[in-house]
């Protein structure tokens, strides 16, 4: 009996606690966007899955210690012979200073779990190393890149796409998202009492985060320079 009332009380004080978070939103307005390093990994035909664009600016939100997903789909992109193959994670950040101090994050490849009839994220698919998150020298807006694996199975369905922030710090950035309006299902935050639909906060749009996704040919294509080509077409 006390461990039921004790158990009562937590959940009162986490849906409490829940409800408690309200954003603060305004549109980011004419900015420049700030990137982080570029992937090393060598060009091919790519194709952002997720949210790659942005709006809205959501303050008083983000604290650190907490995971950030975004629903994507491999079929939106073009026909690909030999599927998709996740490079990198691109989450969209907003600094007010311009030296923070450093987070360090990981980013994953989540599966797509059914809860009743809406997708929520599941297990991680694949996750990166982590990776240190701050900037110096220069605010506003940032595509924050977190690399992948190499190795990293090639997506055939829907996934989610997700970033896991492992500490606080000062300086907390902005949370970014499109236009919108939010999607329901496609947008989500775990700070330790499951996964929230940001679309039950208000949020004005879906989570500014993507994946960069490569295709993989059907074989293996050796290279061959515009000479090489140009020749076999004059033998013909």
């Amino acid at each position: 009996m006390v461990r039921a009332i004790v158990l009562t009380v937590l959940l009162a004080v986490l849906v409490v606690h829940a409800g408690a978070r309200e954003p603060r939103i305004a549109p980011l307005g004419e900015v420049e966007l700030h990137r982080t390093a570029a992937t090393t990994r060598v060009p091919g035909d790519r194709c952002s899955a997720g949210r790659s664009d942005y709006y809205w600016a959501v303050g008083d939100w983000f604290t650190g210690n907490e995971v950030y997903a975004a629903l994507a789909d491999p079929d939106d992109c073009s026909d690909c012979g030999g599927g998709w193959q996740a490079d990198d994670v691109t989450i969209f950040l907003y600094w007010t200073t311009a030296d923070t101090c450093r987070m360090s994050a990981v980013a994953t490849i989540r599966e797509v779990e059914e809860c009743g009839e809406t997708l929520v994220p599941g297990d991680p698919i694949v996750t990166s190393d982590p990776t240190e998150v701050g900037i110096t020298g220069t605010c506003g807006l940032w595509a924050v890149t977190i690399e992948l694996p190499q190795d990293t199975p090639i997506l055939t369905d829907p996934f989610f796409v997700a970033v896991e922030f492992m500490d606080p710090c000062g300086n907390l950035p902005k949370v970014v998202t499109d236009s919108g309006p939010c999607t329901e299902g496609s947008s989500w935050n775990h700070w330790g009492s499951g996964w929230q639909d940001m679309c039950d906060f208000g949020f004005p749009g879906d989570l500014s985060l993507y994946a960069t996704l490569q295709c993989q040919g059907p074989t293996a294509v050796e290279p061959s320079s515009w000479t090489t080509i140009k020749a076999i077409y004059r033998e013909e």
